[in-house]
């Protein structure tokens, strides 16, 4: 028979289950304290054991001894799961290949000490560190893995950011690069110069914050309109709020080695506004008003020739209109790809 005095005592077999209401909570509470434990047994780690820092530890299965700053590719964890479970909790570990370009495209580490054939150590996964490079094109600015080579990167059109470099080409050029950032899919930018229809111009990577895609102006890479139909402005050629540059995004084509735009903020094929002064039929051009310019086509298209607020108004070509207007006339002009100008195409002067 159950003890009536302890909220805990214990019943005998044919004993009735009838228990108060604080033993029932105490089952509630050691069933949840239970889950906690589960919950918390992955995630206890051992302080100071450089968790989620961006440097880990790895050991050096490279064949050779190799000095700090060198590369290495990444492989299995030195002790996985399998092995031992709460080393494996308590810190990241990796397997440090000879480098392989089919295996290690941007999943490698730079060593932070000297480490001989077989020896464990520290090194950086993720983050900001020094490092050699093989500059081929002083236009590069990303960097990647060479077959076989673990002293030094090559120097490349895509791969992880390389946010400084010696000037100049040549071998063992002293670099800074950006590790856990592989820039080798289709690449979101903004351009850094105006771009014109076949033509190319340097970008700046955009990135995912975890709300928004911002832009890094670390990071620069040429961009090629290939299909001969993109214009594009510049960052910051205009005054706010028309100082964004032109967003797009851009894949790498191994066979012409260049990061080829896919699309691109459209720029601006039909505006309307309304006139600063009288226009006359002899007027070569006219300018329309700040306030009143306004895109029609395309739809998120933007003006990419000339500030659309520039002191004075934007500057329309006059030569389809044969007849004045008057100060505040309402105007529709086109774009006229083939002399890189607006064109206006009608107007209405105010009832």
């Amino acid at each position: 028979m159950a003890d009536e005095g302890n909220a805990l005592g214990r019943v005998n077999p044919g004993d009735a289950l009838n228990f108060p209401a604080q033993t029932f909570n105490i089952f509630c509470d050691t069933a949840e304290e239970v889950a906690r434990m589960k919950r918390r047994q992955f995630a206890d780690r051992q302080p100071g054991r450089g968790i989620n820092t961006g440097i880990v530890t790895v050991r050096n299965d490279s064949g050779g001894d190799l000095l700090r700053f060198a590369v290495l590719g990444i492989g299995a964890p030195i002790i996985d799961n399998s092995d031992n479970l709460a080393e494996f909790q308590n810190r990241v570990t990796f397997k440090g290949q000879l480098p392989d370009i089919d295996l290690h495209r941007g999943r490698f580490v730079i060593l932070l000490e000297p480490l001989a054939d077989g020896a464990i150590g520290k090194a950086v996964v993720s983050g900001v560190c020094q490092v050699l490079v093989n500059v081929s094109d002083a236009a590069h600015t990303f960097a990647d893995v060479i077959d076989g080579d673990a002293t030094t990167l090559a120097s490349a059109a895509r791969g992880v950011p390389m946010l400084w470099k010696e000037t100049g080409t040549g071998d063992d050029k002293c670099a800074i690069v950006r590790l856990g950032q592989l820039v080798d899919g289709p690449a979101r930018f903004e351009l850094k110069d105006a771009l014109t229809p076949g033509g190319n111009a340097t970008a700046y990577l955009r990135t995912w914050s975890g709300s928004a895609w911002v832009t890094d102006t670390a990071v620069e890479f040429e961009v090629y309109d290939v299909l001969g139909k993109f214009r594009g402005r510049a960052r910051t050629a205009y005054a706010d709020p028309h100082d964004d540059g032109s967003f797009g995004e851009a894949r790498y084509n191994t066979e012409s080695g260049h990061w080829e735009i896919e699309s691109l903020t459209p720029h601006a094929l039909m505006i309307s506004g309304l006139t600063v002064a009288e226009v006359l039929a002899t007027d070569a051009h006219f300018h329309i008003t700040v306030a009143s310019t306004a895109v029609m086509q395309p739809t998120g298209g933007i003006i990419c020739d000339q500030d659309p607020a520039v002191s004075g108004g934007m500057q329309i070509d006059n030569a389809n209109l044969d007849w004045a207007l008057d100060s505040g006339a309402y105007v529709i002009a086109v774009w006229d790809e083939a002399n890189d100008k607006w064109q206006a195409l009608q107007g209405h002067c105010p009832a």
